[in-house]
């Protein structure tokens, strides 16, 4: 509803809206002083129609909202209607004032409906005002979140090739270090083969001057009596390296390790010795091994059998796969409580572990399942 709105819900009932408030007057119709009174079709009080003379002291009238003045009759004007109520009225008189009487109710229904129009369209102005401005709003806030979302994509699109840029350049950066190193390495191996070759031309001069030498004799050692027959004093057990075959190991008393590892007690570290392979220790009262920081990428059939009594293995960041492990290779430890395999390259948790082992921990690999029987029997996880 607009303001100035003026309606009839319902007959003899105007109703008009004015400061956000709904005022409505009820028509009153005026006492009517007549034998025959009628109700016009649209109004809502009735008007007198007699066409005969007023009993009782009732005077003919014609009442209600005509503007037409009871006058007083043209061929008698001495007489007053009011003062004498007995006041004849001719059929084409009565007749004369209702046709006047419609006209006068036909412009007030015109009236009526012009200002209804004219309310009606006043509030569709409004209305489409009101529509007008909501549509501007609506169109106001599409253009600000297109707004928002064009400059957020363009952020992204920044950062994406500043991200970009940065990938670029740390590759650059770590392509000219791997070329530094590369380079560093070259030069160093070809300062070792000089070295070796140095050396091995200082070892042929040195060979050809005692073969050249003629003052150099060769003596023959005298028969050994029974004292050099006797064995020399054990000596005591001191470290040193040899070549076994398969590469440089450190040999201690009744034990034999890998270069690059250490034993303490119980415990044996082998971490980041560049070893390749899983090495083989028999060490029966071993309870620790570290393989931390290597390239193994395999552990075969029987390769705890000499460590039986370990408790606890780390093959952390190596290159062990799901299937470079042998079966039940974990199965036989029964003290076994810690196992760390994390940063390998394993798709699947190995099965068969000992019932013992309390920690595992497999982080940072390639898994896509784990099998049914990978804790069986196992109490803590």
């Amino acid at each position: 509803m607009f303001e100035q709105a003026v309606w009839s819900p319902k007959p003899c009932v105007t109703c008009l809206c004015s400061g956000g408030e709904v005022l409505c007057d009820e028509v009153t119709c005026p006492p009517l002083r007549c034998h025959f009174p009628y109700t016009p079709t649209g109004e809502c009080c009735p008007v007198c129609m007699d066409t005969g003379p007023a009993s009782h002291g009732d005077v003919l009238d014609f009442s209600g909202d005509s503007p037409v003045a009871n006058d007083p009759d043209p061929v008698t004007p001495d007489l007053d209607p009011i003062l004498d109520p007995v006041v004849p009225r001719t059929k084409a008189e009565i007749e004369l004032l209702n046709r006047e009487e419609e006209e006068r109710l036909l412009k007030k229904e015109k009236r009526r409906k012009k200002q209804k129009e004219e309310a009606e369209r006043q509030r569709r102005r409004q209305e489409e005002r009101r529509r007008r401005q909501e549509e501007e709003r609506r169109q106001e806030e599409r253009r600000r979140e297109e707004e928002g979302l064009r400059i957020e994509k363009e952020e992204r699109r920044q950062e994406e090739a500043m991200r970009l840029k940065e990938e670029v350049a740390m590759k650059e950066r770590e392509r000219k270090l791997e070329e530094e190193r590369r380079r560093h390495e070259d030069e160093l191996k070809e300062k070792l083969r000089e070295l070796a070759e140095l050396e091995e031309e200082e070892e042929e001069e040195e060979d050809m001057e005692w073969l050249l030498r003629g003052d150099v004799f060769q003596m023959f050692p005298d028969e050994p009596s029974k004292e050099d027959l006797l064995p020399p004093p054990l000596a005591e057990p001191t470290d040193r390296e040899e070549e076994d075959g398969k590469g440089v190991v450190v040999r201690r008393p009744g034990i034999a390790l890998p270069l690059g590892c250490d034993i303490s007690d119980v415990t044996v570290t082998c971490e980041n010795a560049q070893l390749t392979n899983f090495p083989p220790l028999n060490i029966p009262e071993l309870k620790s091994l570290s393989l931390e920081g290597n390239s193994i990428t395999t552990i075969p059939v029987g390769a705890f059998n000499g460590i039986p009594n370990l408790e606890s293995i780390n093959l952390g960041k190596n290159k062990l796969t799901t299937a470079g492990i042998a079966p039940h290779t974990f199965k036989g430890l029964k003290f076994l409580s810690r196992l760390y395999l994390d940063n390998n390259l394993l798709e699947k948790v190995p099965p068969d572990f000992p019932s013992t082992l309390q920690e595992l921990k497999i982080n940072e690999n390639h898994l896509k399942g784990i099998e049914e029987n990978s804790f069986q029997g196992n109490t803590k996880k």
